[in-house]
């Protein structure tokens, strides 16, 4: 323990440490018990950067020796994670930036201890920047992780099971899949030369939903950005409509379909600045039943896209909004029409256009 805290900016407190021996075999093993850590500003803002009552590290003993420590299993119960950042770009992980020691620098090239497997069970976990009003939180109940390591860097696989509290890119906004149950099996990989995080093309559990998954994240010092898509074949429109934002969500409720839809979504920004990530969505419905202040149409099919940014140079945000539906067919109160070229614009004061065309009986009307 006093190793560690003169090399990080804060201080680190164990009350208790116990060999594990059995369950390490044959290598080094150890229990943490109510491990605390804070960085050196704790005293201003009074938030731990990490509570955990249980820590259970598993240390390969030949590579203790040889001098390159291979970290088989950390297993983290019973936790608080919080990292912030302040309104004036302070962030407590700055604990993480370890003291320079000359000595060590002196001797060339450094190795860092590798992790084999990382479990989190338990565990409370926060990311919130509050410069740029961006808020994440999940309720771990367990995540699961096996690394490997290789000369580009390394990939990882992970099975999660969480509850997501709040993952809001512009908390003015909300959150999107606020209070979801959250379950997957993710590979991934870290590109250390690149620095780029990324999550192919894969199924995830989103409320009992089945949503094909993908991202990247840059995490380059130059520009810190992020991409994710989302694509579901059949989805009831209210459960897709509570994924979203309140703001959006907001504009939604004035409609809905019997019958599931499907949807593509795909969400961009940056992770540094503040405001409204980039957000574009295309859904298909076909023979559904859309439900409107109108009344329903019936026989229902139709594409169509959104975007919170119709004018890229007006940004992204609720007044540069466009919804556009290029063509729709049905039937209200039994008279079939189509529709094309129907769009509105601006989701504060509305301005919708469209073409509408039928041709019946005129004792329908």
């Amino acid at each position: 323990t006093a190793q560690l805290n003169e090399t990080l900016k804060g201080k680190l407190t164990i009350e208790d440490m116990d060999p594990t021996l059995i369950r390490g075999f044959p290598g080094i093993a150890i229990s943490l018990n109510n491990v605390l850590l804070r960085d050196s500003l704790w005293e201003v803002h009074k938030n731990d950067l990490l509570k955990a009552k249980h820590i259970y590290v598993s240390v390969n003993a030949w590579s203790v020796i040889k001098g390159a420590p291979k970290i088989r299993d950390v297993n983290i119960s019973e936790a608080f994670i919080y990292l912030f950042v302040d309104s004036t770009g302070y962030s407590n992980a700055n604990i993480f930036k370890l003291k320079e020691n000359p000595d060590t620098a002196s001797k060339g090239k450094k190795t860092q201890p590798r992790i084999n497997h990382l479990t989190l069970t338990n565990v409370d976990f926060t990311l919130e920047n509050l410069s740029k009003k961006k808020h994440f939180h999940f309720g771990i109940v367990e995540v699961a992780g096996e690394i490997h390591y290789n000369d580009s860097g390394w990939r990882a696989n992970v099975t999660l099971n969480t509850l997501v509290k709040q993952f809001a890119f512009n908390t003015d906004n909300g959150s999107f899949i606020k209070d979801k149950k959250l379950k997957a099996d993710l590979d991934f990989g870290f590109n250390k030369r690149t620095r780029q995080l990324t999550i192919p093309s894969q199924e995830i559990d989103v409320n009992g939903d089945d949503i094909d998954f993908a991202a990247t994240f840059n995490l380059h010092d130059t520009a810190k950005t992020y991409k994710i898509a989302l694509t579901v074949d059949a989805i009831k429109f209210g459960e897709a409509r509570s994924m979203v934002s309140p703001n959006i969500q907001s504009k939604l409720r004035s409609i809905d379909f019997e019958e599931e839809i499907e949807v593509k979504a795909q969400i961009s920004g940056s992770l540094e600045k503040r405001g409204d990530p980039l957000v574009h969505v295309a859904w298909k419905v076909e023979d559904n039943v859309m439900t409107t202040p109108g009344g329903k149409i019936t026989e229902c099919n139709m594409a169509g896209s959104f975007t919170n940014a119709a004018n890229p140079a007006m940004g992204q945000n609720d007044r540069n909004s466009l919804i556009q539906v290029p063509r729709l067919t049905g039937k209200w109160n039994d008279i079939a029409f189509t529709a094309d070229s129907a769009k509105v614009l601006d989701l504060i004061d509305p301005l919708i256009s469209a073409h509408v065309s039928s041709k019946f009986p005129l004792k329908k009307i």
